[in-house]
């Protein structure tokens, strides 16, 4: 599927979207991308369905751009496999990955382009641009405390410079295409998002790249948090990470990481002995779903800091536990996650047991 008119034979630049059931979510996106202030047929877009039961393919047709965008399907792989079926579609020298969700400020391209231009020939490095609400979701409660808590790596308030291989994040980055080649790709063992980007960066660094993070390089996070979401991200990363850890042998430390690798006897008391204040911060924070921070500060819109600071007080505080908790109930409650660690340990040389201390798989 091409939109658009013609097009030069070899773009300078390919920009790779995999997407996942996000049609609504994925058109502001590629409408961003077709108001790029870059020369007419000097980059593609390259869409990657990895397997979508939304109107995906219909959402791309409808976007009008005048440059070209190409649309892949394939069968439901994960998205590091789509980012590859994207790469090895691309006609660009520079590959610039972006997520879905990402909606970039019209320089977006432009700016990377000439950050890698200027970079001395031979030089190995990766772009890393920003992610930031939108004024109106920024006010949003949950995303609020998202961008105030160690929900995740966070991009917000970085300054410019070099960083290490944890922030190769393919929300907003950019890189040449045959040094990307040059290391396989993304670990398609991965079957989610989260850790199969850090893996990669661990493999770029290992080989003698650079990630150089430019605050400039800016593109709206369009993605509200919800609870559920939220659990499932932070179960997401655990598992991934027991891959990643099996992969790298490296201690990847997390008190969640740590507790799956405890006799069932510990899990059950460590849910037993924490879930009721567990219980009390999920109820809280599914209180706060879709409301803004004025709706939780009073009525009349005055101003009441107390309850959003205690809010944030309390998940830094429980934070830890809270991600502790989420995990081992998974765990606990889930064959398929249970399954999963067995096979980790399987494939770490414990003989099928599940080691009491995942240090001494990572330094075996």
């Amino acid at each position: 599927m091409n939109n658009g008119a013609s097009y030069r034979s070899m773009p300078l630049v390919s920009v790779i979207v995999p997407t996942f059931n996000r049609c609504e979510i994925l058109k502001d996106c590629l409408s961003a991308l077709a108001a790029q202030d870059f020369p007419f047929g000097d980059f593609e877009i390259i869409v990657v369905d990895d397997g979508s039961s939304d109107n995906t393919a219909e959402a791309v047709r409808q976007v009008n751009s005048r440059f070209e965008i190409r649309y892949i399907h394939q069968r439901n792989s994960g998205p590091a496999a789509a980012r590859n079926n994207g790469a090895r579609h691309a006609r660009g020298d520079l590959l610039l990955i972006l997520n879905d969700d990402a909606v970039p400020f019209p320089n977006l391209v432009a700016g990377h382009y000439y950050m890698h231009k200027q970079m001395p020939r031979g030089e190995k490095l990766a772009v890393l641009g920003t992610r930031e609400y939108r004024d109106r979701d920024k006010l949003l409660t949950l995303n609020f405390l998202y961008d105030q808590v160690p929900f995740s790596m966070r991009v917000y308030g970085l300054k410019e410079g070099f960083y290490p291989a944890a922030f190769f994040v393919t929300f907003n980055i950019s890189l040449r295409k045959k040094d990307f080649e040059t290391l396989g790709g993304f670990d398609e063992d991965f079957p989610s998002a989260i850790a199969e980007d850090t893996e990669f960066g661990i493999r770029w660094e290992n080989s003698g790249g650079k990630i150089f993070f430019m605050p400039r390089l800016r593109a709206h996070h369009v993605h509200d948090v919800t609870v559920d979401g939220l659990k499932s991200m932070i179960t997401r990363e655990v598992f991934n990470c027991l891959i990643l850890i099996n992969k790298q042998r490296a201690h990847w430390p997390t008190k969640a990481t740590d507790l799956l690798f405890q006799p069932e006897s510990v899990m059950l008391d460590y849910v037993e002995a924490n879930g009721p204040v567990m219980r009390q911060l999920e109820t809280a924070l599914r209180e706060c779903e879709g409301r803004s921070i004025w709706e939780m500060e009073g009525r009349d819109g005055a101003i009441r800091v107390d309850c959003i600071t205690d809010l944030v007080l309390a998940v830094r505080r429980l934070y830890p536990k809270f991600h502790s908790y989420v995990v081992l109930r998974r765990y606990l409650d889930d064959p398929d996650s249970r399954a999963m660690v067995q096979r980790w340990a399987l494939t770490s040389g414990s003989g099928g047991m599940v080691p009491r201390d995942i240090r001494q798989c990572a330094s075996g």
